[in-house]
């Protein structure tokens, strides 16, 4: 099914990001996508203060429990000031609003490249479904 994915990064100077983005939904009983990647086919993307828009397909996990995201850490300096991150879901006619607020980096705050947000941390708004 698809899912649609936006990303806000932070407005640091060096908040952005040229590592690869990955995210995997996990549903209920552990049921999960492979790692859709958030490519922007040769396009700059996650720079300080932006806003990226991606669409990937992957399994239907059913009702979203919670998501990974995460980068490669491609380079020892990479790092990666989240702010948060939207999943649309529409033929399940439902977005989910993720804040993260948070480093992926391994130098910065608490040294992980990847995060797990819970479901009931996020704000859930009702879409037109398609």
């Amino acid at each position: 099914i698809p899912y649609h994915f936006s990303v806000t990064t932070g407005s640091d100077r060096d908040a952005g990001t040229s590592s690869r983005v990955y995210v995997i939904i996990i549903g209920k009983k552990n049921k999960q996508t492979e790692r859709l990647w958030l490519d922007l086919d040769g396009k700059n993307a996650f720079l300080p203060g932006s806003l990226d828009y991606f669409t990937c397909y992957g399994t239907d996990v059913g009702d979203i429990k919670k998501v990974e995201l995460g980068h490669d850490g491609a380079t020892p300096e990479s790092c990666w000031l989240v702010g948060e991150l939207t999943v649309d879901v529409p033929t399940k006619a439902v977005r989910y609003v993720f804040p993260c607020k948070c480093w992926l980096a391994k130098d910065r705050g608490d040294g992980l490249t990847a995060r797990f947000l819970d479901v009931q941390d996020a704000e859930t708004v009702n879409i037109p479904q398609k």
